[in-house]
């Protein structure tokens, strides 16, 4: 099976994965492209970097729905200084966790990983809401090592 990742000039690079399960990973520049158009898996594990926790979930009415299930990686600067935290709320079908101020590249893939495993036997997306911030902390070796992570951990 192979995973899609879109990097910030809309190129595709299919990235063989190991457990032989479909991914979709999307990754947005400043909102282009859209990460929320098309269709998405039951399982959605969202990374902001930009979005509110609130503000990204309401954003799924205008997509048609949310997923069956989604969980939130929030590393923006609404949540920085937050201690590292993740909550699950089963009856809405969403877990979140929100990573404290000074968090690495890999700190964030584990965040993720953790995630896609818990939704093991299901087909995954996952979306990168806006992949400029990191780009504007850690350079292009940090958005490099961001999509390496991702490809490696799923």
């Amino acid at each position: 099976m192979f995973m899609t990742v879109l990097r910030e000039a809309n190129l595709t690079m299919p990235a063989p994965t190991r457990s032989g399960r479909e991914f979709a990973v999307r990754v947005s520049d400043r909102g282009r492209p859209a990460v929320r158009g098309g269709p998405v898996a039951d399982r959605v594990v969202s990374l902001l970097f930009t979005t509110g926790i609130e503000e990204w979930r309401r954003g799924w009415r205008q997509t048609g729905g949310a997923p069956d299930r989604e969980a939130i990686v929030s590393v923006n600067a609404l949540t920085r200084g937050a201690a590292a935290t993740t909550q699950v709320v089963p009856g809405r079908g969403i877990a979140y966790t929100v990573l404290g101020e000074d968090v690495g590249v890999e700190r964030i893939c584990e965040a993720v990983a953790s995630h896609v495993a818990d939704a093991r036997g299901h087909e995954c997306t996952v979306i990168v809401d806006d992949i400029e911030p990191l780009l504007a902390e850690h350079g292009s070796k940090g958005v490099n090592e961001l999509l390496d992570g991702l490809r490696a951990g799923l």
